[in-house]
């Protein structure tokens, strides 16, 4: 894992993947930044045109805040790619992968083959691994 993919993530959390760090909240609540543009633009929400528009509005969003470049690059690059489920190359983007899965499992009501194969391709993260099993594949 690179510098870069580890500077938004505090070395306790990197440890333990429990707490979250400032620049963690503020990635999460970036994330989905380009939603209403694309109801608006595309009439969806796609994740693809999700990462197309993100990169401009999150630039905007971050303008005189005291986060600094490198983090504000790396919530960027974060954002533009929360949809693309290949070539993870952080504990920062995985945690942010699964739970934007989590979520979006669940809002669009994934079919339980589709999230069998999250879980055997996209998750691991023992956290997220507990939760998916929790939520959606638990024995009934």
């Amino acid at each position: 894992m690179t510098a870069n993919a580890m500077c938004c993530i505090p070395g306790p959390a990197r440890r333990r993947y429990g707490r979250k760090s400032p620049c963690t909240i503020l990635r999460q609540s970036v994330h989905d930044i380009s939603c209403p543009l694309c109801r608006e633009k595309y009439g969806n929400t796609n994740g693809k045109n999700q990462e197309l528009e993100s990169e401009p509005l999150v630039k905007e969003f971050f303008e005189g805040m005291p986060v600094s470049e490198q983090k504000v690059e790396r919530i960027i690059w974060l954002v533009t790619h929360h949809h693309t489920y290949t070539n993870i190359d952080g504990i920062d983007y995985q945690i942010l992968i699964e739970a934007d899965f989590l979520v979006n499992a669940s809002e669009s009501n994934f079919s339980k083959v589709s999230i069998e194969n999250a879980k055997s391709r996209i998750f691991r993260t023992a956290a997220g691994c507990r939760l998916l099993e929790s939520i959606f594949l638990r024995e009934e």
